[in-house]
């Protein structure tokens, strides 16, 4: 992972904040992608992944 984007993923980033704000069962979150491989372009963004025990499958897609 590319040190930029190591302290977005710290475990009290406002990254992992907001996510675990908006589903605060979450057990994990898992970045990939292209960010995460170091192949990352001007236009990626990070790729989560988020495993929690009470909701259904949700989807969110970047608009």
């Amino acid at each position: 992972m590319p040190s930029t984007i190591a302290p977005l993923l710290a475990p009290r980033s406002p990254v992992v904040s907001a996510i675990l704000a908006r589903f605060p069962s979450a057990l994990a979150i898992y970045a990939f992608g292209s960010q995460i491989q170091g192949s990352a372009g001007p236009q990626s963004h990070i790729d989560p992944a988020i495993f929690a025990t009470d909701f259904n499958c949700i989807v969110l897609q970047r608009g």
